[in-house]
């Protein structure tokens, strides 16, 4: 690795531009503060309104393992390093950590995140905020990225790409969460930025940034392995526009690096592996009942692999993906992914400027920079996935959109065309703000104009991109108020009913006979997509009288006695 004065031109095919004692220049980080502040508050205010999603409570309690049991066998298929953050504010608290001991033993995190979260000697709800923060914090550090790499096309566009970043309800509503799905979109963006610096610079200082970001995106969330295959294409691109030679030693040290930091975020588990008797074999543990399993197990076993648990959930999720996850897509259930679940899922989900914006981006490109390859990638292999379950997982395209969406708007700005884009523009930030005010606060269930809005989401998609069981607090909040002392239910989600005041009866799906009730369905459950078929078809056939922040659709059933 070589040291250079001089840098080569920017890989992101920008320059800085513009006076910096300008008063956009000057007004710039205030504006990018006060975006972002705003941002903020929505998520907080938000946060304390919706009980937890479906996987919050698995994240949270096997972050508090981690910090109070230095054990990692809970929730082996994400990484830990969100989870550590999420779970650090409870530290604070006094908050017990549930004696389960079988449960324990079994590695049951249904049972002991119940447990943690609604038998502890701290509320439910305050654990669960304080759990929230740190992923609001993170947002908020991935919009200070944006800003900080779109600022190169000056400061007008970079605040249009804050906008949109601050604006975008998937943002708003999966950054508040206690999942890996924004940390891991933060870390990758700052990956790819710090390697195309890398490789831009060839500093010392630089290629050690990019080992730090790729740990902790590989510890973070196996999406970010898509990172391995990433950052020699871009060297490769890089090498090949710079009439470079290929940068073999800086890619083997960054990759070597990246993989010490995630060996130091696991550092309990990764010391025990170190010392007899240590951690066991891997390949002792592994099933080799499918083609996958017998090729884990044999890689395992020539290299004498540790039964480390960062490679137990890597393999984990592999074999998941490859035998599939129910999910739900326009109108139909499968075991099996579709290809077009991710471009269809991001048609719909993503707000009508940013959609009309990026398209002017790809259209005005007439470069393409080196960062672009990270979201074509990613796009791509996530469109071989067989695990459809949300938009969130497309989350780590985001940043780089709203960065080629500022690119676009300086092209512009430069061109005889000047006037008209300011006028696109303001109609965008506009329309942006006309559709997240509709559906505020209910930012999961977020569906674009041109799809329906969130009242047609049910009949694109459904699980995490509607109804993630965040509504049961809302539920109970509409019984007080409506004087409605019992209900009969069918809830998708985590969630204590008791706990938020829901009396209620289950219903079976089918139910025997129709229940006479007020029933609450909700809406993953209401498309049966892990219910039986046609469990809920009664409900279908009917029209809900109300609904509690689209994710649960309220009938009377009462007065359909004399119609089962």
């Amino acid at each position: 690795m070589r040291s250079r004065s001089r840098p080569a031109p920017s890989s992101t095919g920008t320059s800085p531009g513009g006076d910096g004692a300008s008063r956009e220049s000057r007004l710039f980080l205030p504006a990018v503060l006060a975006l972002l502040a705003g941002m903020a508050a929505l998520q907080l205010t938000s946060a304390r309104q919706e009980s937890q999603t479906f996987d919050e409570g698995f994240h949270l309690t096997a972050g508090f393992s981690y910090w109070v049991k230095g054990d990692f066998r809970l929730n082996r298929e994400h990484p830990p390093l969100s989870k550590l953050a999420a779970a650090l504010p409870l530290l604070f608290t006094g908050a017990k950590f549930p004696e389960l001991a079988r449960e324990w033993e079994d590695g049951n995190q249904y049972k002991l995140s119940e447990e943690f979260l609604y038998n502890n000697t701290v509320d439910a709800d305050q654990l669960l905020f304080l759990g929230r923060l740190p992923g609001i914090a993170m947002t908020m550090a991935l919009g200070l990225a944006v800003a900080a790499v779109a600022r190169a096309y000056g400061p007008l566009p970079a605040l249009l790409a804050v906008f949109f970043f601050a604006t975008d309800p998937n943002l708003l509503a999966h950054g508040r969460y206690v999942t890996s799905d924004l940390p891991v979109a933060l870390m990758i963006f700052l990956a790819a930025v710090t390697w195309s610096k890398a490789l831009e610079t060839r500093r010392r200082v630089h290629f050690a940034l990019a080992a730090l970001a790729l740990g902790l995106a590989l510890a973070t969330k196996y999406s970010a392995l898509f990172l391995l295959l990433a950052h020699p294409a871009a060297a490769a691109v890089q090498s090949w526009r710079a009439r470079r030679p290929y940068p073999f030693d800086a890619l083997a040290l960054v990759t070597a690096g990246g993989l010490l930091v995630v060996s130091a975020v696991y550092l309990p588990e990764t010391a025990r592996a170190l010392r007899a008797p240590g951690l066991g074999r891997l390949d002792k543990l592994l099933p080799e009942h499918t083609d996958t399993q017998k090729a884990a197990k044999q890689v395992a076993r020539d290299f004498r692999l540790p039964a480390h648990s960062f490679l137990r959930g890597a393999l984990a999720v592999i074999q998941h993906n490859e035998d599939g996850h129910r999910s739900y897509f326009l109108g139909k259930t499968s075991d099996r992914g579709s290809h077009w679940y991710f471009p269809v899922a991001f048609l719909v989900k993503t707000p009508t400027a940013v959609l009309a914006a990026g398209a002017a981006a790809v259209l005005l490109a007439r470069s393409i920079p080196l960062l672009a390859l990270y979201p074509v990638l990613y796009f791509a292999l996530s469109m071989s996935s067989q695990i459809n379950i949300g938009i969130r997982h497309l989350l780590p395209v985001y940043p780089f959109l709203f960065v080629a969406i500022a690119a676009a708007a300086a092209r512009l700005g430069r061109s005889r065309w000047r006037r008209a884009a300011l006028a696109a523009g303001l109609s965008l930030c506009l329309t942006q703000a006309v559709e997240v005010a509709r559906i505020s606060p209910y930012y999961l269930a977020f569906f674009n104009t041109l799809a329906g809005g969130p009242e047609a989401g049910r009949f694109y998609l459904a699980d995490s991109n509607l109804d993630w069981g965040q509504d049961a607090k809302r539920l109970g909040q509409w019984m007080k108020a409506n004087h409605v002392p019992r209900i009969c239910a069918s809830y998708f989600g985590s969630a204590n009913l008791d706990y938020y005041g829901v009396a209620y009866d289950q219903i079976p799906a089918p139910p025997p006979e129709i229940p006479d009730c007020i029933a609450a369905v909700s809406v993953t459950n209401l498309q049966d997509v892990y219910t039986p078929p046609n469990g809920h078809a009664w409900a279908r056939k009917r029209q809900p009288f109300a609904h509690i922040g689209h994710s649960i659709f309220l009938y009377d059933l009462r007065t359909d006695r004399n119609k089962r």
